[in-house]
């Protein structure tokens, strides 16, 4: 249903993203995997179709609910702050839509209170927001509940009413990791002496990846492995980029300031002003000539979240992944080099802290309740019918996007709801076909200087349910 494709990287009209270029230029010097991941994005007009730039998409039968057209990528940027153009086949345009389609009553605004066994299975008390700040208290009885509030969202409902709940498995709140999230920034990139663009504005927020092997890749790899990303952003942060060159700025305002003088003593020829204000303006070199980088991978899964006076409080350390870390940074620091540019982290590092985009965990998968709170299918254990979605309930980081978790773990476990529903309660056991992978996307030509992990791209790197590592099933 998300459609996933491979970024165009032979198309012509797709050419002109610098730091795809650069990235798989960093991956051949320095001998790494450089693979294409699949991206959630509409390339073409449908699946399979011929890319280009700002086409109108075919919509699938179910349309989308908001009732508007869209259009393919524009190489905008705005990926992580909300594409307005629709190109990204996010929930709203996916299951959204084909849920409503089929009859669904999706309502928003509201904030879920209590969960309670009770009707024909369980009572779900929440509060519906007006826009003037007003709220009303309802309740909606159901005979299945799938608890999809995120990693924090759903780990603090299941503690907010472990009183109504009882039998729930000790391990609730336990293994939160960070899906091994970090980022990083290669400033001031150069080549052969001079500026290398990045113009990390143009594109999709992801366009390559270079992958690291992982020891259970089985291949005699050693370490826990990760995946390093170029990244992006909208044009405007551009702006707020450059801004952030405060020693430039006062050097060329300085510079610009004695100029003036010097012009209005007469002390100097013409009065250019313009070419002035042109030196004022600089030439942006810190935004168009630094890039983002992404890290994800397999940290150590040992964080715990409890309630702490009503709130969600974690606790978590960087020093028990001190080793993966280190070792992620020491990649990002081999592929800034090659870029000819400056190594920066992230300033929360400076506290030994990391920026999350993909919290996991708390309410993690086993084969009994004593090792997780749900089976592999997602049912919460002693509470037949009461399920959880997506990667937070693995047993440890996976390693990659959460688009894998949301075609290899929701699909399944809807399938088994569905299943279960036919079937007078028992789960029927519904066969799942393996994620995107390989290089089937139809890109050829330009693919990087190893595709021996393209069959990886999207395979995330977890743990067995019973703690041990292994490959996902």
């Amino acid at each position: 249903m998300l459609t996933p494709s491979r970024y165009p990287y032979d198309d012509p009209q797709f050419a002109t993203v610098p730091k795809a270029d650069a990235f798989r230029e960093a991956a051949v010097q320095l001998g790494l995997d450089w693979q294409l991941p699949p991206l959630a994005v509409a390339f073409a007009s449908e699946p399979g179709g011929q890319p280009g730039l700002s086409l109108p998409v075919i919509e699938p039968s179910y349309g989308n609910l908001h009732g508007q057209p869209r259009l393919t990528c524009r190489l905008c940027g705005e990926c992580d702050f909300g594409c307005n153009y629709g190109a990204k086949n996010s929930l709203d345009h996916t299951y959204l839509s084909a849920a409503k389609a089929a009859g669904a009553d999706l309502r928003t605004l509201c904030e879920v209170q209590a969960i309670r066994p009770g009707g024909p299975g369980y009572q779900v008390r929440y509060l519906l927001h007006a826009m003037d700040g007003s709220s009303v208290s309802k309740r909606i009885d159901c005979e299945q509940l799938i608890l999809a509030a995120g990693s924090f969202g759903t780990t603090r409902l299941l503690l907010g009413n472990r009183a109504h709940l009882p039998g729930l498995s000790p391990t609730l709140g336990s293994r939160f990791s960070g899906n091994g999230d970090m980022l990083s920034f290669a400033l001031h990139t150069r080549r052969d002496g001079r500026p290398r663009t990045m113009h990390a504005s143009r594109g999709p927020v992801i366009t390559s990846t270079i992958r690291v092997p992982d020891e259970v890749d089985e291949d005699g790899s050693v370490g826990r492995g990760f995946y390093i990303q170029d990244s992006g952003y909208p044009v405007i942060l551009d702006w707020i980029v450059q801004n952030m060159d405060v020693r430039g700025d006062l050097s060329r305002l300085a510079g610009f300031s004695l100029n003036r003088l010097r012009a209005a003593l007469r002390w100097a020829g013409p009065d250019h002003l313009e070419h002035g204000i042109g030196q004022l303006i600089g030439s942006g070199s810190l935004s168009n000539c630094s890039l983002p980088l992404l890290g994800m991978g397999r940290d150590v899964p040992d964080g715990v979240m409890r309630l702490r006076d009503g709130e969600l409080d974690v606790s978590w350390t960087t020093e028990t992944s001190r080793t993966y870390i280190d070792r992620v940074r020491g990649t990002m620091k081999d592929i800034t080099s090659a870029l000819g540019g400056e190594y920066v982290d992230n300033p929360l590092w400076f506290r030994k802290r990391l920026a999350v985009a993909h919290p996991l965990g708390g309410a993690p998968i086993g084969r009994h309740p004593g090792e997780g709170v749900c089976d592999p299918y997602g049912e919460v254990f002693g509470h037949p019918g009461l399920k959880k979605k997506k990667w937070r309930r693995h047993a440890g980081a996976g390693g990659c996007e959460p688009l894998t978790d949301d075609r290899r773990d929701g699909r399944p476990s809807l399938r088994s709801s569905v299943a279960r529903a036919r079937d007078g309660g028992e789960v029927a056991r519904a066969r799942w076909s393996a994620p995107f992978r390989g290089n089937d996307a139809g890109h050829s030509g330009r693919t990087g200087p190893s595709q021996r992990g393209s069959d990886r791209c999207s395979r995330p790197l977890v743990h067995r349910g019973d703690g041990r590592p292994g490959h996902p099933r």
